[in-house]
């Protein structure tokens, strides 16, 4: 197995200048020789991402974490974000190293016996433990580039995924070796109709030279990138969900505050209907009120935002308050970065400040309109805190 996941070097005192090029991988070869900075993997196409960076002003750790989410595509069974790791990182200036750990966390429920099948009183077979559920973790992997680009990259998280969707959705040539992994995984594998179906094209590993494709990590780290690092733990849905129970709402809008995001990432009017026919109409309804978006591409942000806001005037009840717990909680989460990193907080987002400002301005009016409330009163506060915070 190939484990060398990503170093990356720079000079940290200087600024690398060069001209942008789009990436494309470097001659193979036991030695590369080189100035201002270097990247080193087992895969040429993400040491390219990773050079890339360089070469457009990035410092190391921009670098290294552009290229550790490339690696997750080309090198998925020893990296990504569905792991952990650990990031070191040495300041020449100041001759100091200094490391995140960032590796995975039992569940709060693990014991010593964890392992150890009742049944028997003997420990379960590794491969049985291996791919079942005993075995996962709570990933660290998002928080550790989250944690290293906040304290010592140049580049926004968002930006440094950028490189690797790109990857994930142009796809990359498979070798010998990617091809073997999957064949030797290729049981565990069989197991899961999504990974077999990305892993195993017609029932047998992907061969030499064909072009691996991920479509649906590009759409991961995508996501991530436009809603932050909580995406895939589940704490914006788990948040809006507690917001909406506090306020009274009953078991249909607990539910459609659980699922109020699924149509516009993951399918659009298809999703929605999956939804109608698992949890009724009452629930498709709010989350149909709660979506801004159905096509892929998205139409520019501005524009979605301001028919949202419209649309917003005439809400139901229910749906008014679904619609108003998830503006709370995005809008608490920008007022809590602005006071912890300042400007940094805007750099997740596809539109200005001043735009965002606006728009949440323009959904606390048409709350009002629609009905108002306490969570519109909860809003109103909190963009009020970030006024402030902007200097307004």
């Amino acid at each position: 197995m190939r484990i060398l996941p990503v170093l990356a070097v720079a000079s940290l005192a200087s600024t690398l200048v060069a001209t942008p090029a789009v990436a494309s991988p470097p001659a193979s070869g036991p030695t590369a020789h080189g100035y201002g900075g270097a990247v080193a993997t087992v895969d040429p196409t993400a040491t390219a991402v990773g050079l890339d960076v360089l070469r457009r002003g990035g410092n190391a750790v921009d670098a290294a974490i552009a290229t550790a989410a490339t690696l997750g595509v080309t090198e998925p069974f020893s990296s990504g974000i569905g792991g952990g790791g650990f990031f070191v990182y040495y300041d020449a200036k100041r001759h100091r190293v200094s490391t995140i750990d960032g590796r995975e966390t039992g569940p709060a429920t693990m014991t010593s016996t964890y392992f150890i099948d009742p049944a028997d009183g003997q420990p379960y077979d590794f491969q049985e433990a291996r791919v079942s559920g005993l075995s996962v973790g709570v990933p660290g992997t998002l928080a550790t580039w989250e944690t290293a680009a906040r304290q010592w990259g140049t580049r926004s998280l968002s930006s440094l995924l950028r490189p690797a969707a790109d990857v994930a959705d142009r796809g990359f040539p498979v070798d010998a070796t990617f091809r073997q992994q999957i064949a030797d995984n290729a049981a565990a594998f069989g197991q899961f109709d999504a990974t077999s179906e990305l892993y195993l094209p017609g029932g047998q590993p992907p061969a030499v030279g064909s072009t691996q494709r991920n479509p649906d990590l590009a759409d991961t780290y995508r996501l991530i990138a436009r809603k932050g690092t909580g995406v895939p733990y589940l704490g914006h849905l788990m948040g809006v969900a507690s917001i909406v129970i506090d306020d009274g709402g009953g078991e249909d809008e607990a539910i459609a505050a659980l699922l109020h995001d699924a149509p516009e990432d993951q399918g659009g009017r298809e999703r929605l209907e999956d939804i109608r026919r698992h949890f009724g109409d009452a629930v498709a309804k709010i989350v149909e009120d709660c979506t801004d978006s159905w096509t892929t591409p998205k139409a520019p942000w501005l524009e979605r935002k301001q028919k949202y806001a419209e649309h917003a005037r005439t809400l139901s009840p229910a749906s008014l308050r679904v619609s108003a717990a998830d503006k709370v909680h995005n809008a608490y989460a920008i007022l809590r970065d602005l006071r912890n990193i300042g400007e940094e907080a805007w750099k997740r987002f596809n539109a200005g400040p001043d735009d965002i400002l606006a728009y949440y301005q323009s959904m606390v009016r048409s709350y009002r309109e629609a009905g108002g409330g306490r969570l519109v009163d909860e809003l109103d506060r909190i963009v009020r805190g970030i006024e402030r915070e902007m200097g307004y």
